[in-house]
């Protein structure tokens, strides 16, 4: 709950990946054996980047886990935070693999922005910490990418490549 107005907004690894195993384990897609595994081993065995995240303590002014989605768990930091947030979709971390499957529209953006489960961390930083920030996850050899910044306008703003707004029907998983 203490992101702070213009903070950046980061997330740890890929986005997305869990959600594609989900969806193959539900056999509502299929692709071929070697992606199917690779997808399915994302879901069942995810890889939390925990040690990462307890030097982010130092840094960090917020910080959560995907785990209902990256937008709606972005939006629960926002609304705890009473602030808003820009995230560019093209600053958003896919593997090659799924940036493929977004490309031959076998999987949208909406469903790997909102699918969850993907157990990285998102979280915000004074833009001033992130060198600082860059280094220890180098360290740590954990992937992390700036993906937007917060806002004082209590909204959640997501652009695409052409800053055109992009809107969603949910966020994510809800538990109430």
């Amino acid at each position: 709950s203490g992101a702070k107005l213009y903070d950046d907004i980061y997330v740890t690894g890929n986005i997305g990946d869990s959600g594609i195993g989900y969806k193959i384990l539900l056999k509502k897609l299929n692709l071929n054996s070697c992606l199917n595994k690779f997808y399915i081993n994302q879901h069942k065995i995810p890889n939390p980047p925990v040690e990462f995240g307890k030097k982010l303590l130092l840094f960090a002014n917020s910080a959560t886990d995907i785990s209902d989605g990256l937008l709606a768990d972005l939006n629960n930091i926002i609304l705890s935070s009473s602030c808003g947030a820009i995230i560019y979709s093209e600053n958003i971390p896919f593997t090659k693999q799924t940036k493929k499957l977004l490309i031959s529209k076998k999987i949208n953006l909406s469903y790997l922005l909102t699918c969850g489960e993907d157990y990285q961390l998102i979280f915000t930083a004074n833009k001033n910490n992130s060198k600082k920030i860059i280094s220890i996850a180098k360290k740590k050899s954990i992937k992390i990418t700036k993906i937007g910044n917060i806002i004082k306008k209590k909204k959640l703003i997501i652009l695409d490549k052409d800053n055109k707004k992009l809107f969603f029907k949910n966020l994510g998983f809800k538990h109430f």
